[in-house]
């Protein structure tokens, strides 16, 4: 395989301080980091719907600056800090947010998140839209 046969990769800016990329563009694949469900001001809310819904927003706002939606989600790697208890919500803000045309998932509990009051962190793969 030549230099020339690789895609060329993008990564989106995150915020200042961090040291990872929240977006990588890799065309026709896009992968992001972790999104947890933290509000602009730095709280997390306690419902893991509300965390969940910002979520999915952070995300799908990040994945159209890279060409794509939800609707082109094809993995969603979950983790969830206590899968008895938030695993009927997780199911049922999957639902809304994918209206049925669902990606591949995987769903694991974890001890600990980055911060204790954070319920729920997702990575996504996706492709772009015209992938």
């Amino acid at each position: 395989m030549n230099a020339e046969d690789n895609p060329p990769i993008e990564r989106f800016p995150g915020r200042p301080g961090r040291s990872y990329s929240p977006l990588v563009k890799a065309a026709p694949l896009i992968y992001t980091a972790g999104y947890t469900g933290f509000r602009p001001d730095g709280s997390v809310p306690d419902e893991i719907e509300e965390q969940l819904r910002i979520i999915f927003e952070r995300a799908a706002t990040n994945l159209a600056k890279a060409g794509s939606s939800l609707k082109h989600v094809l993995l969603a790697t979950v983790y969830l800090t206590d899968q008895a208890r938030d695993r009927v919500k997780l199911d049922e803000i999957f639902g809304e947010m994918f209206e049925g045309a669902f990606p591949a998932r995987c769903c694991v509990e974890v001890k600990a998140l980055s911060d204790p009051a954070k319920r729920v962190e997702i990575q996504f793969v996706a492709v772009t839209a015209g992938g």
